[in-house]
């Protein structure tokens, strides 16, 4: 965690709290952070995951690897 060994940068300068049971916000040296809010997963479309899946493959296919080499342009 950045500043775990300066623990004084994460000290808060300024807090504004919540409403009606909301996020709270804090203001560090770093800027603002707010705390008390939660992410939600959402699933993924399978289909979608395929297609990208495929693309990556495609773009970035170093496991797809030939190991012939190839004639040069004397050849």
């Amino acid at each position: 965690m950045i500043g775990s060994d300066v623990p004084e940068v994460m000290e808060p300068r300024e807090v504004r709290p919540s409403k009606n049971g909301g996020p709270y916000v804090t203001r560090t040296v770093f800027g603002w952070v707010v705390n008390g809010h939660t992410a939600n997963f959402i699933k993924a479309d399978v289909e979608l995951s395929d297609h990208y899946r495929k693309y990556c493959n495609m773009e970035f296919n170093d496991s797809i690897y030939n190991r012939r080499s190839s004639t040069s342009l004397n050849d």
